[in-house]
C-alpha cells in the first residue's frame, strides 16, 4: 500500500501509511467491546489511572489524553484503552466512589488485551508502544517476548534516535524522550529478571536525557483527593529510576554477558579477585546515586493524604491479587 512520506531532520524520513476501512470498523468495535465492560465507570477509571499511575510513570500527554477520552474513547486503540483500565482497577478501592460498587470483569480486559495487542504490532504507532509498557506493568503481565516486539516497533519509529531538531510538535518530542526512556527501564529490568540479553545497546542509542520541560505537569496539577500520588515526587521518582537503571546497565555489562560470564568463568583462579575489582566503580556509583536522592525519594518519607512514592509501588492485599507487594 503507498503511503505519504513524512521528513523530520535531513536523515531521518516516516512513511505514513492509512489503514483500511476494514481495519478502522474492526478497532472501532474492539473499541466499544472494551468500553463495554467497564461502563459506566470509565471516565472515574481514567481519573484513577492519572492519579495514582500515571505521576511515576509519565508516557502519555495527560492533557491530550483527557481531551480526546472527553470526545470519546473511540479516538484510542483497543489495547491503549485496556491497559488504562487493567491497571486502573487494581486501584479500585481507592475511589470513595467506586469502592462500594460492583467491580467490572477485569479478566475479560485481560484475556482481551494480548490479541488486540497483537493487531497493533502490525501497524506500529507510539501509542502501540505505550499500550505494551503499560500491559507489561500488570501484576504477573512481565513478558520478555512482548517486550523483544516493543524494541522492535520503537526501533521502528526512531524512538531510539535523538529527537531533539526534529521538525515536530515540542510535545512530542518531550513524549518521545519520556517514551523511550520507560521501554530502556522496561528492557534493563527485564533482562535482570528473565536472565536474557538486553536489546538496547548504547552503540545504537542517542536519546537526550529527559529534563523538566519534558514533563507537561507540575505542581498545581496535583490531585488533592486522599490517596494521590503527587506530580513533583512522581517527576522525581521516573528520572531517578532512569539513572539507576543505567547503572543497571552497567552491571549487566559486566558481569551477565554472555562475553563476561566465559572471561570469568575461564579465570576462575582469580574470579573472585577479578569480581571484586569490576564491582567497585559499580559500588561507587551506587552510593553516589544513593547519596544525591532528593529527601521526597527516601524510604520513610510520606505526604499527607499522598501515597508513598517508594513504600508502595502496586496495591495492597486486599485488592485482590495475592502477588501484591
Amino acid at each position: 500500500m503507498p503511503g505519504t512520506l513524512r521528513r523530520v531532520s535531513p536523515n531521518v524520513h516516516f512513511i505514513m501509511k492509512s489503514e483500511s476501512q476494514a481495519e478502522v470498523d474492526d478497532e472501532l468495535a474492539n473499541l466499544d467491546l472494551v468500553e463495554s465492560i467497564v461502563q459506566p465507570h470509565g471516565r472515574a477509571l481514567v481519573d484513577l489511572y492519572f492519579r495514582i499511575i500515571h505521576p511515576s510513570f509519565p508516557i502519555f500527554d495527560k492533557k491530550v489524553f483527557l481531551e480526546k477520552y472527553g470526545r470519546t474513547h473511540r479516538e484510542f486503540t483497543p489495547p491503549v484503552l485496556a491497559a488504562v483500565y487493567i491497571l486502573a482497577l487494581n486501584w479500585w478501592s481507592y475511589t470513595p466512589e467506586l469502592v462500594n460498587l460492583p467491580k467490572p470483569d477485569i479478566q475479560k480486559l485481560e484475556q482481551l488485551a494480548p490479541a488486540m495487542m497483537s493487531v497493533v504490532l502490525n501497524r506500529p504507532k507510539l501509542s502501540t508502544v505505550q499500550a505494551g509498557l503499560l500491559l507489561l506493568q500488570r501484576p504477573d503481565g512481565d513478558s520478555w517476548a512482548l517486550t523483544g516486539q516493543l524494541v522492535a516497533v520503537a526501533q521502528n519509529l526512531g524512538l531510539h534516535l535523538d529527537c531533539s531538531k526534529w521538525k515536530i510538535p515540542e510535545w512530542e518530542r518531550s513524549l518521545r524522550k519520556r517514551l523511550a526512556w520507560g521501554l530502556f527501564m522496561q528492557d534493563k529490568w527485564g533482562s535482570l529478571t528473565h536472565g536474557r540479553p538486553s536489546l538496547i545497546h548504547a552503540e545504537d542509542w542517542s536519546v537526550r536525557p529527559v529534563e523538566a520541560r519534558d514533563f507537561p505537569e507540575t505542581a498545581e496539577d496535583d490531585d488533592e483527593e486522599e490517596g494521590s500520588s503527587d506530580i513533583e515526587t512522581g517527576r522525581l521518582t521516573f528520572i531517578h529510576m532512569i539513572s539507576l537503571t543505567e547503572i543497571l546497565t552497567n552491571i549487566l555489562n559486566t558481569f551477565f554477558t554472555v562475553r563476561a560470564m566465559a572471561n570469568l568463568s575461564n579465570d576462575s583462579e582469580n574470579a573472585m579477585k577479578t569480581t571484586l575489582e569490576l564491582a567497585k566503580p559499580i559500588q561507587l556509583q551506587l552510593k553516589d546515586w544513593h547519596g544525591k536522592l532528593p529527601k521526597s525519594l527516601a524510604i520513610g518519607e510520606t505526604r499527607a493524604r499522598k501515597l508513598s512514592p517508594t513504600g508502595m509501588l502496586r496495591p495492597p492485599h486486599d485488592l485482590g491479587h495475592s502477588n501484591h507487594e
